[in-house]
């Protein structure tokens, strides 16, 4: 296939994302079109490597996405809101991409010669009255029914396809019957993905009815369907693609828990307006595809679990897996809920928001004027029991990190650095991601208008170092150059008190606060209380730089967008934040009485960690370390806007006037708002604190500079 090009919709969804695995195995080219509506970027990140293929966020409905698409030899149209959730969520969005967006791909195909699958969906059958279903039923449909938007859209493809292939364009057309396997999205509503997810959290499948079926197709023999069909077939179909097994929803349920291992199942009265069986015909299938499915059902549900299932952590400490996460701008909690606060070993984590911004007198109003200080996270019934946290925690077993890097001789070495391949990015968030964020708080999109639009911006290579700076290694230049850092001329540095941010006299990098010894105590940890000058003024004699802020970006989460560095959906045991300390927090005043608990037990310490003690889960795809939370870290770039004709928060407009610094990554104190990887925080560049650090970096191409052994940079 290494002269095909495959267009494939829907690229970024369950479906989507096997299909182009499976076509760039096979040597083809592939381009994938989705807008993230239901897609997430995380299902495509193993491709990012892969030549043959790219990506581009675009709407199939629209114009845009097939503007410069020509030399194509194959056109796969997955793109629809296919999970229950969705189609309620968004009916008009998809009758739109069942519509509109099947007219633009055939039209594409037929401009371009190619071959053109479109997929239909078993719903197009209704309730059935005929079993099983073969492809020449009509179907029993309710137009007007609670899930219309999705059935007609379908049916609606399939007579746009059938018109096209009148026309003479080579068009095939399919109807899957529930596909499941690993990478399903557990939160969507799709019966298998549901029960797994339930099982593994040990709670109860609670089953309507019972009796009624389903057949299941496992996503490896549906895949092998769809090549057959779009590759090596002309037939237009329609074709039923599923298995023909039948399995009760009730047997279905206990097969999962039985597996499991946990949870169990209670069987309740039906619910009217149920389908009440679903079957296909597949004879059609196997006679002109010779295909059929061949996964047993017990075989493809163990699989499934076993991708949702969490890995055992080296440590015992509870590793939250993908059926636990949840996309944190999808949720918002309904109601206020007490935090429940752990001691672990005598402490509590720590909860501060966003950077405030100083007004024109150079005072900090309060610090929850405009801050994202919310909570999306669901509370599950039955929440397993979590292990006491060390406060240090070493991921990777044997006690307290070093924070600094083994190598394979066995010997340490700090200041490691990682290449960063050249390439074009996407940098700032996508828009849908955006209002999401708008929707779950209070502050309004013009808070979030400094993340967008997104953009592409061309990176050349560079060196970044794998953790922030560390305290020992600021020691070590410290006693070089006998610099003074500007706390330390000042006399005093900001920390968050029982009520308000305060100057603290004294505070400084070797001193966080009274009391505390930060290279004797902490010689792992990222150095905190340095103002941009610092982190220059370090960079510099260390033969190195600060990152631009696109730099940053580019190696918080890679060629393709997520919105934390581990991937989509947010996951408290994989970085040094708050909520890594708390569990969630609800809202201000949960948040007040918390921090004012745990000040008056910690005082304004910060809850720092080794460097790298969250590593690998919490990496980056280049395996950079703690670029959500631990410290939020300077860039060498000036605050600005990207769209400077949009309308921008007040305080966001302020700072990008009065030439304030980019920060990124968040901190210890942040909710998981504040560790996206396309979070801006601005700050006057003289701005000092107990939770802001850096980190370097460096040209590849420029050999690094010898470290002065004098005090030419003492100020």
């Amino acid at each position: 296939m290494s002269d095909d090009h495959v267009l494939i919709t829907g690229a970024a969804g369950f479906i989507g994302s096997h299909m182009c695995r499976a076509l760039l195995t096979r040597g083809a080219r592939v381009t994938g079109i989705d807008n993230l509506s239901t897609g997430s970027l995380s299902n495509l990140n193993s491709l990012t490597r892969d030549r043959g293929f790219v990506f581009r966020q675009a709407d199939v409905a629209g114009s845009v996405a097939w503007a410069d698409l020509t030399a194509v030899t194959h056109v796969l149209h997955l793109a629809c809101p296919a999970s229950p959730k969705a189609n309620a969520a968004m009916p008009i969005e998809t009758m739109r991409a069942a519509t509109l967006g099947t007219i633009n791909a055939l039209e594409l195909a037929a401009r371009a010669g190619a071959r053109a699958v479109v997929a239909s969906s078993s719903e197009v059958y209704g309730d059935p009255q005929v079993h099983p279903q073969h492809e020449d039923y009509r179907g029993n449909c309710d137009p007007v029914g609670p899930f219309s938007a999705y059935t007609e859209g379908k049916r609606a493809t399939e007579a746009i396809a059938a018109a096209a292939h009148r026309r003479g364009v080579n068009v095939g057309v399919m109807r899957p019957f529930n596909v499941y396997g690993p990478g399903m999205r557990p939160d969507d509503g799709r019966v298998v993905a549901s029960f797994c997810a339930a099982a593994l959290r040990g709670e109860t499948l609670r089953i309507e009815g019972g009796t009624q079926t389903r057949s299941l197709c496992y996503i490896d023999d549906f895949a092998d369907a769809v090549l057959t069909l779009l590759l090596e077939s002309a037939t237009f179909g329609p074709i039923n693609l599923g298995s023909s097994d039948e399995v009760t929803i009730a047997d279905l349920a206990r097969l999962v828990v039985d597996l499991a291992g946990t949870g169990h199942v209670e069987v309740g009265a039906g619910r009217a307006g149920e389908v009440g069986r679903r079957r296909p015909d597949t004879a059609r299938a196997h006679n002109v595809l010779g295909w059929q499915a061949s996964t047993p059902l017990r075989e493809g549900i163990t699989t499934t679990l076993e991708w949702m299932r969490p890995p055992s952590p080296p440590t015992g400490r509870p590793c939250r897996d993908r059926a636990f996460r949840r996309p944190a701008e999808l949720e918002v909690l309904g109601r206020a809920v007490r935090p429940r606060m752990r001691r672990r070993h005598g402490r509590r984590g720590p909860v501060v928001v966003r950077r405030p911004v100083p007004d024109a007198a150079g005072t900090y109003p309060d610090p929850f004027r405009g801050s994202r200080v919310v909570d999306t996270g669901v509370r599950q019934r039955h929440r397993r029991p979590r292990h006491r946290r060390p406060e240090h925690p070493d991921p990777r077993g044997g006690g307290h990190r070093t924070g600094i890097h083994p190598r394979a001789d066995g010997r340490l070495t700090m200041g490691e650095s990682i290449r960063i391949p050249g390439g074009t990015v996407v940098i700032g968030a996508p828009e849908p991601h955006l209002d999401d964020l708008a929707r779950a708080q209070p502050y309004g999109r013009a808070w979030f208008a400094d993340e967008a639009p997104a953009r592409t911006h061309t990176v050349s290579a560079f060196r970044l170092d794998r953790t922030p700076v560390t305290n020992a290694e600021y020691a070590a230049f410290v006693v070089a150059t006998g610099y003074r850092t500007t706390a330390e001329r000042r006399g005093e540095s900001l920390v968050y008190g029982a009520d308000y941010w305060v100057a603290l006299a004294g505070a400084c990098w070797h001193t966080p606060v009274s009391g505390l010894d930060a290279v004797a105590d902490r010689p792992n940890h990222p150095v905190v209380h340095v103002d941009s000058g610092d982190a220059e003024v370090y960079a510099c004699w260390a033969g190195k730089r600060l990152p631009t802020e696109a730099e940053w970006e580019y190696a918080a989460h890679g060629p393709v967008w997520t919105a934390w560095p581990w991937g989509p959906y947010w996951d408290r045991d994989l970085a040094n934040t708050a909520e890594f300390w708390a569990g969630p927090l609800h809202d201000l005043r949960e948040w007040r009485d918390w921090w004012r608990t745990r000040y008056d037990e910690s005082g304004a310490a910060p809850a720092t960690t080794d460097v790298g003690a969250y590593s690998p889960g919490g990496d980056s795809p280049f395996q950079i370390a703690d670029m959500a939370g631990n410290v939020a870290e300077w860039t060498a770039t000036t605050y600005h806007p990207y769209d400077p004709h949009r309308r921008y928060d007040p305080a966001l407009t302020a700072a990008m006037r009065h030439g304030y610094r980019v920060i990124r990554g968040g901190s210890w104190k942040h909710l998981r708002y504040q560790t996206r990887t396309t979070e801006r925080i601005a700050a006057l560049p003289d701005y000092t604190s107990f939770d802001v650090g850096f980190r370097c970096a460096a040209n590849y191409s420029t050999k690094a500079l010898t470290p002065p052994t004098t005090k030419e940079h003492t100020l």
